[in-house]
Order: structure tokens, then C-alpha cells, then sequence
């Protein structure tokens, strides 16, 4: 993770998760290979909640 990180710094992209606890990669979800599969993915979707949350915090501090 860190050399991604690294890639994107280096390349004037601020990288975002949605934190260290459930969200570390920011928004993931397990679509057992169908779209009704992701719209019952509670975990992906807490997941984007938590991304957005850290996303828009960092917005209102710039």
C-alpha cells in the first residue's frame, strides 16, 4: 500500500481511505458476480460511507 501511495504522491494525487479501522482501502465491495450481489453488500457500502466521510473532511480542511 505504501508504494501506491507513494506513486500518487509523487504524481500530485492525495490519497484518501476511509480510515485505518474497516475502510483502509476506501470503498470495496464483493459483488459475488452480480449487481444484486453488490446492493446487498452492507460492509461495501458502510465501507463508502466511512470513504466519504474521511473525503469530505479533507475537502472542508483545504
Amino acid at each position: 500500500i505504501q508504494q501506491i501511495h507513494t506513486f500518487y504522491i509523487a504524481n500530485g494525487v492525495i490519497p484518501v481511505s476511509g480510515g485505518s479501522f474497516g475502510a483502509n482501502l476506501g470503498a470495496c465491495f464483493w459483488s459475488k458476480d452480480t449487481l444484486e450481489g453488490v446492493k446487498k453488500d452492507k460492509e461495501g457500502f458502510r465501507s463508502l460511507q466511512k470513504t466519504l466521510k474521511m473525503f469530505i473532511r479533507f475537502l472542508e480542511k483545504e
